[in-house]
């Protein structure tokens, strides 16, 4: 009997603390101190216009599936308040294996 489809693949949250430092203009010992528990809002203050260049980011770097405007727009306000980096890490994740339909189903 086929078993659950493999996982999608992680994506690590240092690996997006780099992307994010360097869109924000923040040097590396700055992405350090981000963890899967670091808000996006107010731990790190990025203004609309990092967002919007993390978006694209993301998206040259993960594939097409990755659209960060239209997840934040699908989240109410708390939500988006609250948005942890780990929470971004899992969305891209998501998308990766949704964007893979080569991947087994063992």
């Amino acid at each position: 009997m086929p078993g659950p489809p493999d996982p999608p693949a992680g994506v690590p949250v240092t690996e997006l603390a780099a992307l994010i430092a360097t869109v924000a203009g923040e040097p590396a010992d700055w992405a350090a101190a981000i963890t899967a528990t670091t808000r996006v809002h107010d731990d790190l203050e990025l203004e609309s216009v990092e967002l919007a260049a993390l978006a694209a980011a993301l998206r040259d770097r993960y594939g097409e599936a990755v659209r960060l405007d239209r997840y934040l727009v699908g989240l109410e306000l708390d939500q988006l308040i609250e948005l942890t980096v780990g929470e971004l890490a899992e969305y891209v994740a998501r998308c990766r294996g949704a964007d893979n339909p080569t991947r087994s189903s063992r």
